[in-house]
């Protein structure tokens, strides 16, 4: 999947952009608060309905805007030319995948499958000096890992009977 096209509207500190890709590799490049960060967190919303800043939509709208849009054209191996729009208000979203309204995110998740790295993931691994080698995950980024690894292996093991006497039958 390639994304070859993108329209960005009121979305966060871009008025109207657009943009167009063509090769494999694209670099972003400019000074601090010139909108590379907007532009990642665009495309990768673009991809997964979600943003990798902030569980809240509404907060991609431009300040002192009623709404914003993003527009991306993609050449897909499987479904060949696509075109996503996605209207942003307070409220939430309209999405509309090659002119038809989505209205089931399990239909449109995984058709464009994108992984976004940004700064907040390198702290992740980098730490700072203070904390050399230590790995800290606030709520936002996983919580407490151990907890969630113990919470997990507790429900596989109570699913593992269960699973046993659906295969071997009553």
């Amino acid at each position: 999947m390639r994304l070859r096209r993108l329209t960005l509207q009121n979305l966060r500190n871009i008025a109207f952009a657009e943009f167009s890709f063509s090769g494999r590799q694209q670099f972003f490049v400019g000074q601090n608060g010139q909108g590379k960060t907007n532009l990642l967190e665009a495309v990768g919303f673009v991809t997964a309905l979600r943003s990798f800043r902030t569980a809240e939509a509404g907060l991609l709208i431009a300040q002192g805007k009623k709404e914003g849009a993003l527009a991306a054209e993609f050449e897909h191996e499987k479904f060949g030319p696509s075109r996503v729009v996605i209207t942003l208000r307070p409220g939430g979203k309209e999405v509309t995948c090659d002119g038809e309204r989505v209205t089931r995110l399990a239909d449109f998740l995984g058709r464009f499958p994108t992984v976004v790295f940004s700064s907040q993931d390198q702290q992740l691994v980098r730490g700072d000096e203070a904390g050399q080698g230590r790995i800290e995950l606030s709520p936002g980024q996983g919580g407490d890992l151990r907890w969630r690894t113990r919470h997990a292996a507790g429900g596989f093991s109570r699913a593992l009977p269960d699973r046993g006497f659906l295969v071997a039958g009553p």
